[in-house]
């Protein structure tokens, strides 16, 4: 709270030279068919007349709002700190790629007559407001409805077309043929709507020129627009250059707050319970949503989760496997002690000196999704011993042995064989959690979960690189595969943000397999922006799963 009200406080006290829109995901003077993401924004707005006008005086704006469900978007507009306006759209189609995104909603509803951008009058004191008497006086403006739909005919450039009521209704010589009245009528009935148009074109990363024509006037500007900020100068009404007409400078920033919950970071400390020694062991979220971890040799590890309540098992050869709930809350970092007891006398005391057996125990997952596999499991010295066989909804296995010295052979469909060593001792343990990696063909597609990143940013978070060392060792086990690295976001922001970050994670992931011993000739990164997701982008489940990054076998 206090750092929000600070943000307020910074932003009031730069108000007298700061912009002219009046939402973030319109342009200058028109909505688009776009929302801002799950977030608020507030927003300062000046602007002032280009020619010295006493009853024109610069106005001074705030507006505070933001996206509500990924489809409404609500704005409160204070006009000279005096009159209140409120705008709503509602996102109706989403559009992806090339193909258009469409909205409706109303501008501008208010209590007053007429609002104008120095508040509620029917005149502004521009020359051409006299254009209202030739129309029998200008009518009420108590909301101005519209539908519009914006599409991306090119990847730097974006274009709306839309038609409205009220302030979109031209009524001057020129923008009067802008009206659907423009053959039948010239006092524009309750049933005329104006066209308004406009286009964004993508300079650099960031930097946007924009240009739209609003029903009534020409208007043209420049955005910066990072995922936290946003800033705008704009020139208004430019077709007044051609007479003795002022135009309008505006100028405005705004500040964005992500409604997207933010990943905390788990801590997990494992110890012999009894030496208080720390150990090294798997820790295994049964869900499969989330990727196995393993603690170090100073028995920690970490991960970054959203908050919510979530349960582990903490398997380690030789002791008691050990289920922890735990609920992580939505501030700070948590820190998960766990102590592990000895396994003793798993097997019978009655077995026989001459005869010594031991527990073979643990479970086979997909070494990149975590889910269960149903696998076969071979003791090569033991050659007439059938397969042990492993639970295909948990992976679990377990089975008696003969104590020694022994290869493991691990085979399932469409993974590759596996095998490793496997010392049974007398009335002892052996648990084994055992990673398999899948073969990779051409055209699969893998999803590698637990891949996070710093808000807004194509920094991997250090908790991510247990999964990404083993997407290498994937990787290494298929040595003569191409793959493709597909960045993936949500819809929260916008999509040309989107695109950059997902392109910009996509190549993070690859300089990080490269660094750790992967051609550069195996791997391309491309990022895709929110444009295929796999889930709803209306929950936060959805959008969970949407945020990814993939692998695509293309040889």
């Amino acid at each position: 709270m206090k750092k929000l009200l600070v943000i307020l406080l910074l932003l009031l006290l730069s108000l007298p030279v700061l912009p002219a829109l009046e939402d973030g995901s319109g342009l200058i003077g028109i909505p688009t068919a776009n929302v801002i993401g799950n977030g608020l924004e507030v927003r300062i707005l000046t602007s002032f007349a280009t020619k010295s006008m006493v009853s024109y005086p610069a106005d001074f704006d705030i507006v505070l709002g933001g996206c509500f469900n990924k489809n409404i978007e609500l704005y409160l507009k204070t006009y000279t700190l005096k009159d209140y306006a409120l705008d709503f759209k509602y996102l109706i189609l989403k559009g992806e790629g090339k193909k258009p995104s469409f909205a409706a909603g109303i501008r501008n509803i208010t209590y007053r007559k007429y609002i104008s951008p120095v508040g509620g009058s029917e005149e502004t004191a521009f020359p051409d407001d006299s254009d209202y008497v030739k129309v029998g006086g200008r009518p009420p403006e108590i909301g101005s409805i519209y539908g519009v739909i914006s599409f991306k005919p090119h990847s730097l450039i974006e274009m709306s077309f839309g038609l409205g009521r009220g302030e979109f209704v031209g009524y001057g010589p020129h923008s009067h043929w802008f009206n659907t009245d423009m053959f039948f009528s010239t006092n524009h009935p309750w049933g005329t709507f104006g066209l308004f148009m406009g286009a964004k074109i993508e300079l650099k990363p960031y930097l946007f020129l924009m240009a739209d024509f609003d029903g009534r006037n020409a208007n043209i500007g420049l955005r910066y627009d990072s995922p936290m900020f946003q800033a705008n100068i704009a020139w208004e009404r430019v077709e007044q250059t051609i007479g003795s007409s002022p135009t309008r400078i505006g100028v405005e920033l705004s500040y964005k707050f992500s409604l997207a919950q933010q990943s905390r970071t788990v801590i997990f400390n494992v110890k012999d319970k009894e030496t208080k020694k720390p150990l090294e062991a798997n820790i295994i979220f049964p869900d499969n949503k989330i990727h196995p971890l393993m603690t170090d040799s100073t028995g920690k590890t970490s991960i970054a989760l959203t908050p919510g309540k979530y349960n582990v098992n903490i398997v380690k050869d030789g002791y008691k496997t050990e289920s922890l709930p735990f609920t992580l809350n939505k501030n700070g970092e948590l820190s998960v002690p766990v102590s592990l007891n000895k396994v003793q006398n798993e097997v019978s005391n009655t077995t026989e000196v001459s005869n010594p057996k031991g527990i073979f125990r643990g479970m086979v997952i997909n070494a990149q999704t975590a889910n269960p596999v149903s696998a076969k499991i071979y003791i090569m010295e033991l050659k007439d011993k059938p397969a042990i066989l492993s639970d295909i909804n948990t992976g679990d296995f377990m089975d008696t042995l003969p104590a020694g010295n022994f290869t493991v052979k691990v085979e399932a469909d469409g993974y590759i064989t596996q095998t490793f060593p496997c010392e049974i001792k007398n009335k002892g343990i052996f648990v084994k959690v055992i990673k398999i990696y899948q073969k990779l063909v051409e055209n699969k597609k893998i999803t590698l979960r637990g891949i996070n990143f710093e808000t807004a940013k194509a920094t991997i978070l250090p908790a991510s690189y247990p999964m990404l060392d083993e997407a290498v060792q994937l990787l290494k086990v298929n040595p003569d595969v191409k793959v493709e690295i597909a960045g993936h976001t949500d819809s929260v922001g916008r999509a040309s943000s989107n695109f950059r970050l997902s392109d910009a994670r996509a190549n993070a992931v690859r300089n990080y397999l490269v660094e750790h011993g992967i051609e550069p000739s195996r791997l391309i990164a491309k990022g895709y922006g929110e444009t295929k997701p796999i889930a709803t982008n209306a929950t936060k489940e959805g959008r969970a799963k949407n945020r990814r990054i993939e692998f695509i076998i293309i040889k």
